[in-house]
């Protein structure tokens, strides 16, 4: 039986099941009266006797693709026949939206596009002005769709591309994440979930060698994941893995994999969004970033593992800009960068470390930069405390200089003064003799509160290793140049 119905066109069809989710056949007949073309991306609704599920499909020679949500919500079973109401998805015109500084509009990357970077033909549809749905095909392949939200937190998509630059294989098929913390690959898939309209099949695997670990290790990982993310991850073994064991995440959808490197070669390639470039960078060093300390000259570096000449260029075109400074780029090896003070704490910033085993390391670079002589004014300031902010006076300075000549302490005021770290602010003008005090300037001031929260971190560290200072902590943290001396 068919019929029409505001503008929809009702037929019933049969469920079957192919591959993971699950299809109807759509009759030449309602092709027909339809007009539908062959990849024509649908407005789908399936109604049941208990609700109506509305959702965006394809149609692939006569094959109608129902997600494996749509069967959960509507309760539907192999071999039944629901109504279905199918018509040709209209596409919104792309229109900018004036949005926050937050989100970011994500029709603005594809709007221009016909090729992916795959070398597969995209289709995209704006539906609802808030939803877009994307459809990608090769040559003798089926095609493939993805719903996504239109607007997002630059946060969630920088997380999701930051993550597939570092460990992420890019390759043609769909996306895969791997890494062995659990907190890394909830937060991939939490953000991941703010970024999908429809919620695809995530496979998550335990990989793991037998002999490097043992079952009790494996079930206390497993169960940790399972806490975080809800997910039962399976178990493989790999007697060839080197290290611990890790999770791998893997959406076999090759839509959202065209759709996901489609903007991560925007990104790098130009600056597309000066946020987004700060969470992908940010990201992306969790997993290729690691920080190495040298005792004896007291100086830190990066070392960025990349070794794709263009994720390389947006490392050193980002380090560059912000007091990272490149010193050597080996296409087999990746990207080594010194870390001033100023990096360290532009690095710190970003919490770029937050929950690796780099963290610790980074707090200690930091403890080590303010030993060396370029940053004794900072030490000064960080000494001084709130006056630093408010106001202090020369007899501040002579305090903990423990001077008690007028004019030493006069040179050393001047000393910070000349260096650009403070500056001079009247407080009286009617007094006989103008009185003023002196303040960090605007700069300096960010800088201290920076420190302020880092210095708390410092003395959680010590405290947890039981070390008395910096050296102490490097010693158990392990952190020196391959073949540099120690001492």
């Amino acid at each position: 039986m068919v019929e029409m119905k505001s503008k929809f066109i009702k037929f019933y069809g049969k469920i079957w099941k192919q591959g993971r989710s699950f299809a109807t056949y759509i009759s030449i007949r309602v092709r027909r009266l339809a007009k539908l073309d062959d990849h024509e991306i649908l407005e789908v609704i399936v109604k049941t006797n208990k609700r109506s599920i509305w959702y965006i499909g394809t149609c692939s020679h006569g094959r109608l693709i129902i997600p494996c949500h749509t069967i959960k919500i509507g309760q539907l079973k192999i071999g039944s026949k629901p109504k279905f109401y199918v018509r040709k998805a209209k596409d919104c015109p792309y229109v900018e939206i004036q949005v926050g500084p937050s989100i970011l509009d994500l029709a603005q990357f594809l709007c221009q596009r016909k090729m992916t970077v795959q070398k597969r033909i995209l289709r995209h549809v704006i539906k609802r002005k808030k939803l877009i749905v994307i459809t990608t095909k090769s040559i003798g392949r089926r095609v493939t769709y993805i719903s996504l939200n239109r607007f997002v937190n630059k946060e969630d998509i920088g997380t999701v591309l930051g993550y597939i630059l570092s460990e992420g294989a890019k390759g043609r098929c769909g996306i895969s994440f791997s890494n062995n913390e659990a907190i890394l690959c909830k937060e991939f898939i939490d953000s991941l979930d703010q970024i999908l309209a429809e919620k695809p099949d995530i496979k998550v695997t335990c990989i793991y060698n037998p002999n490097r670990t043992n079952k009790y290790s494996l079930e206390k990982l497993v169960d940790e994941f399972k806490k975080l993310s809800g997910i039962i991850p399976s178990e493989r073994m790999d007697v060839t893995r080197p290290g611990n064991p890790i999770f791998e995440i893997r959406i076999n959808n090759a839509a959202l994999n065209d759709f996901l490197l489609t903007i991560l070669d925007q990104a790098v390639k130009r600056q597309v969004d000066k946020e987004l470039e700060k969470f992908i960078f940010s990201k992306g060093l969790k997993g290729d970033g690691s920080l190495c300390i040298s005792k004896k000259e007291k100086r830190t570096r990066l070392n960025i593992g990349e070794t794709n000449p263009l994720f390389q260029q947006f490392y050193i075109r980002y380090c560059e800009v912000h007091n990272l400074h490149v010193n050597y780029v080996n296409s087999r090896t990746g990207v080594y960068t010194s870390c001033p003070f100023e990096g360290l704490l532009y690095l710190y910033k970003l919490n770029i470390f937050k929950g690796t085993i780099q963290y610790p390391r980074l707090i200690a670079s930091i403890a080590l930069s303010l030993t060396q002589k370029r940053t004794k004014y900072i030490k000064v300031l960080m000494e001084i405390g709130e006056k630093a902010f408010n106001g202090f006076k020369m007899e501040d300075i002579m305090k903990i200089y423990e001077i008690k000549s007028c004019s030493r302490g006069v040179t050393r005021l001047m000393e910070i003064f000349n260096r650009g770290f403070i500056k001079k602010i009247k407080i009286s003008k009617s007094a006989p003799v103008a009185k003023s005090v002196y303040r960090a300037t605007d700069e300096v001031q960010e800088t201290l509160k920076t420190l302020n929260q880092w210095k708390e971190e410092y003395r959680k560290l010590k405290r947890k290793l039981h070390c008395e200072d910096v050296n102490e902590i490097i010693e158990k943290i392990k952190i020196v140049y391959p073949g540099k001396n120690e001492n």
